[in-house]
């Protein structure tokens, strides 16, 4: 799905809200959620200020897949949501992204490796994924967690890389 550039930061910040309140409302409908009061989804500190305009498409993008990965789990009625935690993403910070970073460090000339040389890549990989990092604990019964990490790793919508899981 391409990123939502046109989305303005104040628009952001009340779908937010808005989500995390759907969100906590099919929690308590279902008797399922989070036992963490600060059920934010990872964005806190946009709750009640402005995210950077820069960043807005890329938080919009990472909101929409935590939104779904808390629905997903919703859904196949996981015991608790006990923490979601988002890493800040390097446009927030105004950092430069993978691909604008120069690849030899400034004033500095490029030097030659011995050996064979390293074969060219066919593409940039960031110009083809992007990623979104962002860690949920939550609990429920070894159906529940099975359904939810089926339904992920065969989600249409979404592309998923699950690095960790324990148990």
């Amino acid at each position: 799905k391409p990123l939502e550039t046109d989305l303005a930061n104040d628009r952001f910040q009340t779908k937010l809200n808005e989500s995390i309140r759907l969100l906590k409302q099919t929690a308590e409908s279902t008797k399922l959620g989070s036992q963490n009061a600060e059920f934010d989804l990872g964005f806190g500190k946009y709750l009640n200020s402005l995210p950077p305009k820069e960043a807005v498409a890329d938080l919009n993008f990472s909101l929409d897949g935590i939104q779904a990965a808390v629905s997903t789990m919703l859904t196949d009625r996981v015991t608790a949501i006990e923490s979601i935690e988002r890493g800040e993403l390097a446009v927030e910070s105004g950092k430069p992204t993978p691909a604008e970073e120069p690849t030899t460090p400034a004033g500095k000339k490029a030097v030659a490796k011995k050996g064979p040389a390293a074969p060219t890549p066919v593409i940039d990989e960031s110009t083809v994924v992007q990623r979104y990092p962002f860690t949920v604990r939550f609990s429920g019964s070894a159906a529940s967690v099975e359904a939810v990490l089926n339904h992920l790793a065969s989600s249409k919508e979404q592309f998923w890389s699950i690095r960790q899981v324990r148990i």
